[in-house]
């Protein structure tokens, strides 16, 4: 009997709602009316366009957001004959975010690491950098927008 009503006890509590909701809903609650950037021009192309097709919809909240990008590479290793094998790109984004209408602001720095290798040939080394670089941008947007949705809920 004591065995019945223990088993019937632990199958109710997890069974039962524990309240649990998701906080990682990447629901955009913001309109951007403007963007200004400075430095690497391709990262913050790529940022820009992500950033004006994530935010479409009309919400009450307009912010503008100021962008500073930018982008290290540097040797990540290198051969016995001293020939570089892999280059490593480090994407630094500084943040910058107004709502408009108030005085309220935030800034926030994003980071994004990744390494890539030399080709035997130049055109395909340049063709990896490109890919790592666009792979770093979509991470760090990914990043930049969850990160916004986060921080315009507290302003």
């Amino acid at each position: 009997m004591i065995k019945k009503y223990f088993f019937s006890t632990i199958l109710a509590i997890l069974l039962t709602n524990c309240g649990f909701t998701v906080i990682k809903q990447n629901k955009i609650n913001f309109n951007i009316v403007e963007i200004l950037t400075e430095g690497n021009t391709r990262v913050n192309y790529y940022i820009k366009n992500k950033l004006l097709v994530s935010s479409q919809n009309k919400q009450k909240k307009q912010i503008k957001i100021k962008l500073n990008s930018v982008k290290n590479k540097t040797i990540r290793e290198k051969n016995i004959k001293n020939e570089v094998t892999k280059y490593n790109i480090k994407l630094l984004i500084n943040v910058r975010v107004d709502v408009v209408g108030t005085n309220k602001s935030t800034n926030f720095i994003l980071t994004e690491n990744g390494n890539y290798n030399v080709a035997s040939m130049h055109s395909n080394t340049l063709i990896n950098e490109k890919d790592l670089t666009k792979t770093l941008t979509n991470n760090v947007t990914e990043k930049l927008i969850e990160e916004l949705s986060s921080k315009i809920n507290d302003l």
